[in-house]
């Protein structure tokens, strides 16, 4: 009677063995991409006991929510707006985020730049690329421009310059349009402005001048 319990014992934990091994076995063939976040485990069935589809599924989506949550630990997945870490790697680097071929400007670069909600920390970063002596020329000029400003009365000012590229951004009482214009000459320029509320209930102004030869060659795509 012995020797009989034990080989059903063996016969069932064979199985279950088995069973395990083939679950894991379908969960590796029909996962073709790396779930994130968002992902949301299916609920039609519901796992059973011991199920290693789930253990793995949500150890991988309790990284990603960290990833979000401490983007800090895992500097690749920092960013501002839609801007990596390698965007600010060096001043090519960032001008060809907003300059494409042929000096064609990026419609979606603007679009990312005009709405991220803390501009001023994606104008910090731009600060720390390593300057070259185009950046510097046309941060100096920028900077003596600031001066044309006498019916504006601006505040919480932040700017820096990086290649080609100018980014700058000012909360406002009053915003002379005509002072403006003036400013975007400080070098010859693509000039880009959005004058928006913050959430703070502050009038902002947010702008970004490209350098070129040539203004009236601008082409947006």
């Amino acid at each position: 009677m012995k020797k009989i319990s034990i080989a059903i014992l063996i016969a069932v934990t064979t199985y279950i063995y088995f069973s395990l091994a083939d679950n894991a076995s379908d969960s590796i063939e029909t996962t073709h991409h790396r779930p994130t976040a968002e992902t949301k485990l299916t609920k039609d069935k519901e796992p059973e006991e011991g199920n290693i589809t789930l253990s793995v599924m949500e150890k991988i989506i309790k990284k990603d929510e960290e990833k979000i949550k401490n983007p800090d630990i895992f500097p690749e997945n920092k960013k501002y707006g839609e801007l990596n870490e390698k965007d600010f790697v060096d001043a090519n680097s960032f001008t060809n985020v907003f300059v494409l071929e042929n000096d064609i400007v990026s419609k979606d670069a603007l679009k990312r730049f005009f709405t991220i909600e803390n501009v001023h920390e994606l104008i910090y970063k731009v600060k720390s690329i390593p300057p070259t002596e185009l950046s510097e020329t046309r941060e100096y000029q920028l900077t003596q421009m600031l001066k044309v400003f006498k019916d504006t009365h601006y505040y919480a000012e932040s700017y820096a310059c990086a290649g080609k590229i100018c980014a700058m951004s000012f909360n406002y009482d009053e915003l002379n349009k005509e002072e403006l214009a003036e400013f975007s000459h400080f070098s010859e320029n693509y000039t880009f402005t959005n004058a928006t509320v913050n959430e703070f209930g502050e009038k902002q102004l947010k702008a970004v001048y490209i350098a070129t030869d040539d203004p009236s060659q601008l082409t947006v795509r």
